[in-house]
């Protein structure tokens, strides 16, 4: 499998969301939450029909970009994730204005 390549000359938080879109089960992941919010890890696997380790992946990782958080205290083993809208809009349109400067 080829390296990844960053984005050259690029500021961190356009490389974020360049990679936090850049995986099929992470952007699954993140568009699934976006459109339901306080989502589980199983409700995101049964939706996506990403793995259940895959998703696990995505979801650390798209929380350690700043994209999703844990919704609310945990619920038995239960825990429920959101979207951090405002990061979120703030990098894609970061990245939008990165690529058409």
């Amino acid at each position: 499998m080829p390296a990844r390549r960053e984005l050259d000359d690029a500021p961190e938080r356009i490389t974020s969301v360049q990679h936090a879109l850049a995986g099929a089960a992470r952007a699954s992941v993140l568009r699934h939450v976006v459109h339901h919010p306080r989502a589980s890890h199983t409700e995101i696997v049964a939706s996506t029909g990403v793995s259940r380790g895959s998703a696990t992946t995505a979801i650390r990782e798209l929380e350690r970009l700043g994209y999703l958080v844990a919704d609310g205290p945990r619920e038995g083993r239960v825990v429920r994730y959101r979207a951090v809208d405002d990061q979120l809009s703030a990098d894609l349109a970061a990245l939008s204005d990165w690529l058409l400067d």
